[in-house]
Formats: structure tokens, C-alpha cells, sequence
């Protein structure tokens, strides 16, 4: 074993620890002799002396590292594995959880297998465990999904994080100059097959030793001159591709664009007497071209860059959020303040409505109740607006499930289909072509309800949509949410040419949630939409202005 193998069970043993629920204190002493492992290369693993002058490590680490040195084993290592059952150990590599939560979890819960714990899922009896929320729930579903069914692809909500966790990491190795993400997970596109990172570094042999040693990493698939291929704990393989400093821009630049988008470029280059093996940054100046972005280096499309491409800072506020009211894990103070942090002007509180009961939609006198509560919120915070409204049912016949007195009353009123999905293509569209018709209805959530990888869209005839919202002058959504991003990117763009306004929203049910806004910014991205197309980059002032249109 090598340094970074024996960094990886320390921290492994450090989760047993805090799983077991041991002193706390000794859990941190193995992360801080992993660490410590980690950021001291070229140590005598076989020298205990050697070992304690290390930041971190005393006596009893330093003899544990000996052992674990001389016998790829140790009686403690066995120990701690044997008082976790190895079903739920693998609950420690879903990310986002870790062992504090996991530990709740069982302990609460006291599941006699794996079987117990899916069904305690699916009563929703994880978020009333004290200290949870349904966020810790979605994150335990989804973790379970992954690390069960190693699906082909993997959606941009796993990759991106995933990628980003692990460029820190990187970033922190001895000799590296830089790390990016390149490959489809650079250009937001909503499932990749694997991970790409690029790495500039001055011994690409010792990155890869400890990239291969990393806690996500289950094992090498591939071990080439400066490429390793690895597959993660939950199936998404990582290509790490090792460069010297000196040609990471220009490879950086390649690796973000695909091979349509490099054939495009060629193509300019050679009717211009211009010929390079790879396509560095200055490519762009020598055709005469603005510097495309990653989003939309993708395809033969002319390459060209609108001139006010959405950014993430544009966004002003989120339309579309839940709370404790129906199905969500936080309060309307929660939300409001969690918004405000990221700057927003405005939100828009939409839970569910009574035809949701498994989301404990909420009846008309409720939503009055919870009115009242929105009205004291705004008046304890003064740098955000919270508008009252709902996210309203459409029924089998297009009608919704709140009367027109109700939904008059309310600010925004967002309106998606959650039943009956398998209608034919005539009876989905005339559907929602009668909901678009109601003079109340402002926004059109999830418009053709896919969820990816698990449920196809709608069978449905969009241009009719587009020109139903557009004649009755509704915004259509890009929810955010990873696991929907709906609408996708080439029907995000059919809406702006049917000039239907795009409103981005996060669909959050927890304050954490709402950090998604950048998917849908991603997307709405590769639709090359611009700041004037998405509704919410308004201010308040002009946004209630269009409300009341």
C-alpha cells in the first residue's frame, strides 16, 4: 500500500467511527492522519518515528499506518467493519450525506436490511426524523438509485458536483498548475456518460497514484500514459487526462468543444489558409469570432454568440418553490431568507394544490392561512418580496383545480399536470391549450413533465402549446430541478421563436435547492437564450408589471 491508499481507509475508518458512535474526537484523528498522509509525499510508511512528526499522526496512527504498510490489513480496520453491516457502509459513499446523518438514519430508523430502509423511503418517514428534511430524503433516494441501478448515463446534477469535489481536490496535489472540467459535463449537456477533467501538472504519474486512491474512486478501469480511466462508487466513469502546464489553454480550449464544433471550426480555418492540429483559444481571434462558450460549442451550427447571453447573475428571483405547507422541508421565513442571500429581489411561494394529496396539496382556506403568513414575512424582511401563489393542478380536461375566485387573488399562478400523464397526443395538448386559455394562469411549470431517465415526456404537440402561450401571453418554465430539466434546451429555444417569455425556476422543496437555479441557467444557455427572453432577470417593479398584464 501506498500513501494514498492507506489516506483512503483512514478516512473510511474515520466514517466506521462516527457510524459506530464512537468519541468523535477519534473519528477526527483519522481524517487528520489521512490529510496528513496526503500533503506529505515520500514519508517512510515503515518508520513510526518517522511518521509521528507528521502533523496529526501520534503513536497509536503511526503504528496503525505500520501495520496497514506491512499488511495491506489491520485488526482494528476489521474490527470497525464488522459493527457496520457492508449494505448500509455503501450508504457512505451517496454524496451530500455523510456518516453524522447516515448514523441518525439507522439509529431512528433501526432498519433490519436495506429492504426495510427503501420502504421507510417510500412512507416519507425519513424527513420527520428530527434534525432532516425532504432533502435528505431526495439525497437518499437518489443516492440509492445510483449506487443500485449504474445507469449508462448520468444526469448534469450528479456530474457537475461530482467534478467539482474532485477538482478541489485535485487543485490541492503537489505540481498541479490547474484542473477543469472539459468533455459534455463542460458544455451542460443534462446526462453524460462520463466525467472529464483535465489536469496541468508537473508528475502526472504521482496525480494519478492519488487520484486512484481517492474516496469516490471503486477502481481503475484504465492506466495509460497520462490518461486514467476510474469508475466512481455510484458508476459514473471519470477520464482524467494529465498534460504539462505549459499545454493545458490550449488543451483546456479543445477539450471543451466538441467534434462537430471543431470540424465547424476547421472548416472556417482552412477557407482561410489557417491549418492547426488542436484548436487553441486563439482560434476564435484568427477566424474573427467572439470567443464561444462552452454551452454552445456543440454541433456544425453556425458559430456565432447572441449578444446577451444569459448568466447566472442575471436571475433576480425564483418563481416556483414549495414549503412545509404541502410537500416541502423548510419554512416560508426559510425560503424567503435563503433567497435574499443570493440576492434576489422577489420569490414566488407555489405549493401544491388539494388534488395533490400525496403532497399534501393545499385546500382554498389553507392557502388564505398561508397568505397571512406570507403577508408577516414580508413585513419582517425588507430586502426581499415574497409573492403569494400556487402551483394549481391542471385536470384530465384541462380545467383547474382552484376556482377562478381563488386564483384571482393570488400574485403568480403556476400551473403543471402531476396526473394522468399517459393521455394521447390530442387529449394532452387540448389539456393544456384549456388551462393556457384561463386568464389567471401565468406560468406553465414542467411543460412536458419528463423526469430523466425515469419517465418520458408527455405525448404532446408542443408548437401547439407555444402557440396557445403565446397568444394567451404566458410564460413557459425551465425547471431546474437536475432530475427534470424540462423544458430542454431545443424546446427552450422553440419558445423563444413562438416569442413565449422563459421563467427559470428551481421547483425547490429546501433551501439547498435552490442553488439548481444554475442548471437551468445551463440551459437555458444551450438554447442561446439572452437576458430579455427570461422573465425572471425583471425587476420586481417590472415583473409585477407583466403579472398584471
Amino acid at each position: 500500500m501506498d500513501q494514498q491508499d492507506i489516506a483512503k481507509i483512514l478516512d473510511e475508518m474515520g466514517d466506521l467511527l462516527e457510524l459506530s458512535e464512537e468519541n468523535p474526537f477519534k473519528a477526527r484523528a483519522y481524517y487528520r492522519g489521512a490529510q496528513a498522509l496526503r500533503e506529505n509525499q515520500g514519508c517512510r510508511l515503515d518508520d513510526v518515528e518517522a511518521l509521528q512528526e507528521l502533523p496529526g499522526i501520534g503513536s497509536s496512527l503511526a503504528h496503525l499506518i505500520c501495520e496497514l504498510e506491512r499488511n495491506q490489513e489491520s485488526s482494528l480496520y476489521r474490527e470497525l467493519k464488522g459493527k457496520v453491516p457492508g449494505e448500509f457502509r455503501k450508504l457512505l459513499h451517496i454524496p451530500g450525506l455523510g456518516p453524522k446523518t447516515i448514523r441518525l438514519i439507522l439509529k431512528e430508523l433501526k432498519p433490519a436490511g436495506m429492504a426495510n430502509l427503501e420502504r421507510a423511503l417510500e412512507k416519507r418517514e425519513i424527513r420527520k426524523i428530527k434534525g432532516l428534511s425532504s432533502k435528505t430524503e431526495a439525497k437518499l433516494k437518489r443516492g440509492l438509485e445510483m449506487l443500485e441501478d449504474r445507469p449508462e448515463s448520468f444526469s448534469l446534477g450528479i456530474a457537475l458536483p461530482l467534478g467539482r469535489e474532485l477538482l478541489s481536490f485535485l487543485n490541492k496535489l503537489p505540481g498541479v498548475g490547474g484542473a477543469e472540467i472539459v468533455g459534455s459535463t463542460s458544455r451542460g449537456r443534462e446526462t453524460v456518460r462520463d466525467l472529464d477533467l483535465l489536469v496541468g501538472c508537473t508528475d502526472p504519474d504521482q496525480v494519478a497514484r492519488s487520484f486512484a486512491a481517492h474516496p469516490r474512486v471503486e477502481k481503475v478501469l484504465q492506466d495509460e500514459v497520462n490518461h486514467l480511466r476510474c469508475l466512481t462508487w455510484f458508476g459514473l466513469p471519470v477520464d482524467l487526462y494529465l498534460v504539462p502546464p505549459a499545454a493545458f489553454p490550449g488543451m483546456l480550449e479543445h477539450l471543451k468543444g466538441d467534434v462537430g464544433h471543431h470540424a465547424k471550426l476547421r472548416q472556417l480555418g482552412e477557407a482561410k489558409g489557417l491549418n492547426w492540429e488542436l484548436i487553441p483559444r486563439e482560434a476564435y481571434e484568427e477566424l474573427g469570432l467572439p470567443v464561444i462558450p462552452p454551452e454552445l460549442r456543440e454541433g456544425e451550427a453556425e458559430l456565432t454568440l447572441p449578444e446577451n447571453l444569459l448568466q447566472l447573475r442575471d436571475i433576480r428571483g425564483d418563481l416556483h418553490m414549495h414549503t412545509r405547507w404541502s410537500d416541502g422541508g423548510c419554512s416560508i421565513l426559510e425560503m424567503a431568507r435563503a433567497a435574499a442571500a443570493r440576492g434576489y429581489e422577489y420569490i414566488a411561494i407555489c405549493d401544491h394544490t388539494r388534488n395533490l394529496p400525496v403532497a399534501r396539496g393545499l385546500k382554498p382556506e389553507q392557502l388564505e392561512r398561508q397568505r397571512v403568513e406570507i403577508e408577516e414575512v414580508n413585513r419582517e424582511l425588507k430586502d426581499i418580496k415574497v409573492l403569494c401563489g400556487t402551483e394549481v393542478d391542471i385536470l384530465k380536461d384541462g380545467s383547474l383545480d382552484f376556482p377562478d375566485e381563488v386564483l384571482r387573488e393570488l400574485d403568480v399562478v403556476v400551473a403543471s399536470v402531476h396526473m394522468r400523464y399517459k393521455q394521447d397526443m390530442e387529449e394532452m395538448t387540448g389539456r393544456i391549450e384549456a388551462a393556457l386559455k384561463n386568464p389567471h394562469v401565468d406560468i406553465l411549470a414542467h411543460p412536458t413533465g419528463r423526469l430523466i431517465g425515469r419517465r418520458e415526456p408527455y405525448d404532446l404537440e408542443l408548437e401547439r402549446v407555444f402557440e396557445a402561450a403565446a397568444r394567451n401571453k404566458k410564460a413557459v418554465e425551465i425547471n431546474s430541478s437536475p432530475s427534470r430539466l424540462d423544458l430542454k434546451d431545443k424546446y427552450a429555444a422553440m419558445a423563444r421563436d413562438w416569442g413565449v417569455p422563459v421563467v427559470i425556476d428551481t421547483d425547490a422543496h429546501a433551501v439547498e435547492e435552490l442553488a439548481d437555479m444554475e442548471y437551468g441557467v445551463i440551459t437555458a444557455r444551450r438554447a442561446a437564450l439572452e437576458k430579455e427572453h427570461v422573465l425572471n432577470t425583471k425587476s420586481l417593479d417590472q415583473l409585477e408589471k407583466w403579472l398584471k398584464r
